[in-house]
């Protein structure tokens, strides 16, 4: 018996009648199917991501198991078979009371157990894959598929991945709430990327203020986050998943995106910033950028077409590229579902419906020299596209790091005073640490010329609740 103190409300999570739904959705396509008991394979590939369709019917996603399976009848309990078990989180959060910790290959012979006590060893049973978008989705393995079929030959098995395209598409309002959270993470990466973004910082420094700066205010771990720099013009700068010792230099732009998990709903951002003066190539691109955005964002209500609203924009394109030539081709939008642990599978129909939500990019897999990189999620609630994001496209498109951090300081400016920009930054910097309770060990982020920054003098209050924990 595992003597784990068990504590769900420690953990942020959606409501029982949030379940109580999802469970009345799948078991009516059940019904509609044929199908008496299903199979959800989830995995933590891809920060996690994997784990969607096991979650939507389980709650249940964890970071150290490769893979896991949901038992989930028509009638009586689901149970869980996960490789990582006597763990609180999954005892606190996963809704269904009977969970094994076991192996994949004891899948089959589990349930065939299960099948045996609901009567259904002569039954069907519905088989749903890994998914993450419209083109990657993965079914069962192929040797636990004839493991499954040997144990069980009487069993007829359907494929059943595609139930959940159209289920994970619509969300509820809680959805909507969630990921409306998730977009309110996202907006605090952004602002840590601006106050900690300068001259003499390396990516990986950076890179680790941003994951501490959302995870300390509720993201999930782990965290989707993927940025690069460097100069302009130069090579494509699309996030790397791995942030590299390159220490950031002055006129660097720096390409980020970031979808932090808030009960498991992913709202991504993405941002440009340059550490200093944007060129006036990059402001012109983030004008027609903007107007791109716009266009698309304006065609995401309901009732439109989904692939019309995606290429709503294209006219713009098409009458800048007598004034940009290739440059042109460097808005390059894109607009995927946002929903439960990362991106959703494309659904079956192109009716935009109400509640549903869609991470919305500019410039994503450009391949131009000169680019900007940025976007937010959108929901099409109430009859209208409804930006996430406190931040409008034009400063998530181009935001130039010192007059962004010298702008919020502007009250702390006495009238007449000359004051050196980076003693304004530094206060600045100071504040933030304190607004989102960063340990001193980050002081090392901030040190300039080996003289430690304001950073390592923290308030005392500060640095005890940052190492304690809490």
């Amino acid at each position: 018996m595992s003597t784990t103190q068990v504590i769900p409300e420690n953990f942020i999570q959606v409501s029982k009648a949030e379940r109580d739904r999802r469970w009345k959705r799948v078991r009516d396509e059940m019904v509609q199917r044929g199908v008496d008991c299903l199979l959800v394979m989830g995995s933590s590939g891809r920060w996690n991501e994997m784990h969607a369709n096991l979650r939507y019917v389980a709650n249940y996603a964890d970071n150290l198991s490769t893979l896991s399976y949901a038992i989930f009848p028509l009638q009586g309990e689901g149970t869980l078979v996960t490789q990582m078990s006597i763990k609180r989180s999954n005892l606190a959060q996963c809704w269904f009371s009977d969970i094994r910790g076991q192996s994949t290959r004891k899948l089959p012979e589990i349930l065939a157990e299960r099948l045996g006590d609901l009567n259904l060893l002569q039954g069907s049973l519905g088989l749903a894959g890994l998914t993450f978008l419209g083109g990657e989705t993965i079914g069962l393995p192929w040797n636990l598929r004839e493991a499954i079929h040997k144990k069980l030959p009487h069993v007829k098995m359907v494929d059943m991945t595609d139930m959940f395209f159209t289920l994970r598409a619509v969300k509820s309002d809680e959805e909507v709430a969630c990921l409306a959270n998730s977009a309110r993470l996202s907006d605090i990466a952004f602002e840590a990327k601006l106050s900690l973004a300068r001259p003499g910082v390396t990516e990986r420094e950076l890179y680790a203020g941003m994951i501490y700066a959302v995870e300390a205010a509720g993201a999930e771990p782990p965290t989707f986050l993927v940025l690069n720099s460097g100069s302009m013009p130069g090579g494509p700068l699309m996030g790397d998943p791995s942030p590299s010792n390159r220490v950031l230099q002055p006129g660097d732009v720096l390409c980020s995106e970031i979808g932090p998990k808030w009960a498991g709903y992913q709202a991504q951002g993405s941002q440009t910033v340059v550490l200093g003066k944007a060129s006036p190539v990059l402001h012109e691109l983030a004008q027609y950028g903007a107007e791109v955005w716009h266009k698309i964002v304006d065609k995401l209500r309901p009732g439109n077409s989904y692939h019309e609203a995606l290429h709503a924009g294209d006219d713009i394109i098409r009458a800048v590229r007598w004034k940009l030539g290739d440059l042109a081709e460097s808005f390059h939008p894109i607009a995927h579902g946002a929903g439960l642990n990362g991106p959703d599978p494309e659904p079956p129909f192109d009716e935009l419906q109400p509640n549903q939500a869609f991470n919305v990019h500019i410039g994503h897999g450009a391949p131009t020299t000169q680019h900007l990189f940025a976007g937010c999620c959108v929901a099409t609630t109430k009859g209208e596209a409804r930006p996430l994001s406190k931040y409008p496209i034009e400063e998530l498109l181009l935001a130039e790091a010192e007059k962004a951090r010298a702008a919020a300081l502007d009250d702390k400016v006495l009238d007449g005073a000359r004051r050196v920009l980076a003693a304004a930054v530094e206060e600045e910097v100071v504040a933030f640490l304190g607004r989102h309770r960063y340990p001193l060990a980050y002081s090392a982020l901030f040190r300039d010329a080996g003289r430690e920054s304001a950073v390592g003098r923290l308030p005392e209050g500060n640095a005890g609740r940052a190492t304690d924990g809490t």
